[in-house]
C-alpha cells in the first residue's frame, strides 16, 4: 500500500514538473534572446563589423528603435528589407522610419546585398525620409520612386530625396 502512495506522489510531482517546468524554459528561452522576432522591433549594434541588430520594445521615444521585423524566412517578402542570417534562415527588416531620418547605402560581410540603413544626412549620398506612406507598397506613389523603400509586410513605403 506505501509502495503505491509513493508511486502516485512521483507520478503528480512529475506531471507537475513538466506542467511548470515546460513553459518555464520556454518563457526563459524569450527573456535571454536579444534577436527579435516577427513584428517587434529592433535596433542596429553599433561598431561592430556585421550588420546585427538587437530587440528593443517598440515604445516612442525620443531615440525609438529604427526597425521592425516583418518576416523570418528562408527568403524575405518582396521589397526592400535588409535580410541579416539567422542559423537557416533570414531575418527581414523594415524601416520604421519618420520624417526626416536619413539613410546610407552600407556593404557589410553578412549579408548578400548593399542595404539602406539609418546613417547620417551629412554622408555622401544620403537620402532623407520625406513622407511614409502607410499601407501601401508602392514606390510610384513618391514624387521620386527611384528614391523610395518599400516593404510589402506589413505594407509601407518610405518616399526619400537627396540630403
Amino acid at each position: 500500500m506505501a509502495e503505491n502512495a509513493l508511486k502516485l506522489n512521483l507520478l503528480v510531482y512529475g506531471i507537475a514538473a513538466l506542467v511548470i517546468g515546460i513553459p518555464a524554459v520556454l518563457i526563459g528561452r524569450d527573456l535571454l534572446t536579444t534577436e527579435a522576432l516577427v513584428g517587434q522591433c529592433a535596433s542596429q549594434v553599433a561598431n561592430v563589423s556585421e550588420l546585427r541588430f538587437e530587440e528593443t520594445g517598440c515604445k516612442k521615444r525620443k531615440n525609438s528603435p529604427g526597425y521592425e521585423v516583418g518576416a523570418i524566412a528562408a527568403n524575405c517578402p518582396d521589397g526592400d528589407y535588409i535580410a541579416v542570417p539567422r542559423g537557416g534562415e533570414k531575418t527581414c527588416y523594415l524601416s520604421r522610419a519618420a520624417i526626416g531620418v536619413c539613410f546610407v547605402t552600407k556593404q557589410y560581410p553578412n549579408v548578400d546585398q548593399p542595404v539602406h540603413i539609418r546613417g547620417n544626412c551629412e554622408e555622401q549620398n544620403a537620402r532623407k525620409s520625406v513622407d511614409v506612406l502607410h499601407d501601401t507598397f508602392d514606390k510610384s506613389r513618391c514624387p521620386g520612386p527611384d528614391l523610395a523603400l518599400a516593404y510589402s509586410k506589413p505594407a509601407r513605403t518610405l518616399c526619400l530625396e537627396k540630403a
